[in-house]
């Protein structure tokens, strides 16, 4: 098992970008890393929640109510890039 310290980013984007597939059933093909997950209508606010819990259990970090603007989550490659730095 990889500990989180030891994780790349490619596998922090990997594991972000399966459990977005996984969660909306939506073909892997047509998320990359830069689809824009609510104006493409693949996360609304609740999906947006269950996203947070995800992040917070899988990479053991607390998102404050300040993680909370649209640049932190509004692609694979956004919250790639919020997790890194939490981890840090």
């Amino acid at each position: 098992m990889i500990t989180l310290e030891k994780m790349t980013e490619v596998q922090v984007k990997d594991t972000i970008q399966a459990y977005i597939v996984d969660s909306t059933v939506e073909d892997l093909s047509k998320i990359n890393e830069k689809t824009l997950l609510f104006e493409e209508g693949i996360f609304d606010s609740m999906g947006l929640i269950s996203l947070i819990t995800f992040i917070e259990d899988e990479f053991d970090i607390k998102t404050e109510d300040d993680d909370l603007v649209v640049d932190n989550f509004e692609s694979i490659a956004a919250i790639t890039k919020y997790v890194s730095r939490r981890v840090a």
